[in-house]
């Protein structure tokens, strides 16, 4: 059983700050791929896990999945803030920016470039394809949980992977 299955209960001070050290990377780039700015990441983490803590509760592992409770707050709290700012996020990419975050699709494309070009190639990607590419091969979700979190079907989700995937291959191979 790996430590975050061991997660079914986030009452406590102490399951709290596991909850925090096993989902703290994985939502930070899931926003981070959303805002495209750090400093504005930041400050919508601190939001969103003041929000997992005040909620923590209403957590029920009978229900959902502590990932797939974490990511509703998360995708809410994005809309909440796109609605408020009308963001349209600009990228000034870092590596440091992205927190140990190397897939197996990043990992190859990386072999051929240096990770600069990597990020501005997914910043090129709409903000729906960065989302599914994210969720599938940083979250290890399945297509079901894909289709899910956007609320789609999940053949769509199937086609919007696909098709994600290649317009970055594409993007990626423009610079070769």
């Amino acid at each position: 059983m790996t430590r975050k299955e061991m997660i079914n209960s986030i009452t406590t001070e102490a399951e709290f700050i596991q909850m925090y050290d096993c989902y703290y990377s994985k939502i930070y780039n899931y926003v981070f791929f959303q805002l495209l700015d750090k400093e504005n990441t930041e400050d919508l983490l601190s939001e969103i896990f003041m929000k997992v803590f005040e909620h923590r509760a209403s957590f029920d592992a009978g229900k959902a999945k502590l990932s797939t409770w974490l990511f509703t707050i998360v995708r809410n709290t994005l809309s909440d803030y796109h609605r408020k700012s009308k963001h349209i996020g600009h990228w000034v990419p870092a590596e440091e920016d992205i927190i140990d975050a190397r897939s197996d699709v990043e990992t190859a494309y990386m072999q051929k470039s240096d990770s600069e070009y990597m990020l501005k190639s997914l910043s090129k990607l709409g903000k729906n394809d960065r989302t599914a590419l994210f969720l599938k091969y940083f979250m290890n979700f399945n297509y079901r949980e894909v289709a899910s979190h956007l609320g789609i079907s999940e053949k769509n989700a199937s086609v919007l992977l696909t098709r994600a995937l290649q317009r970055l291959k594409t993007s990626m191979d423009d610079r070769i």
